[in-house]
């Protein structure tokens, strides 16, 4: 069974901000930036406890190919997956910390 999945306003945000950045590095690059998230999103939405916890309940998901991160909460129940935020991997971790 796969949860359904959620972003916050903020997370929503973080991808915006990466799918334009990415598009204007190179046309293109936007779109396979957000099909990489939408891998992700399809792993953790079949196995929503499968990647490794690292802040509380907080989790990390790597997205392939682009140097982000997507931090989630299983809330097991309602069977729903909370993405908290998409955070390039050098940016500080307090950018992550205040979200969990």
């Amino acid at each position: 069974m796969s949860w359904a999945v959620r972003f916050t306003p903020l997370a929503d945000e973080d991808v915006a901000e990466a799918y334009a950045d990415y598009e204007a590095a190179r046309r293109g690059l936007g779109e396979e930036f957000l099909a990489e998230v939408g891998r992700v999103v399809d792993l953790i939405s079949a196995y929503p406890e499968g990647c490794p916890q690292v802040h509380r309940d907080l989790r990390r998901a790597l997205v392939h190919r682009f140097p982000y991160s997507l931090y989630y909460r299983p809330l097991t129940e309602a069977a729903l997956v909370e993405v908290r935020a998409v955070v390039h991997q050098r940016r500080h971790p307090r950018r992550w910390h205040r979200r969990a």
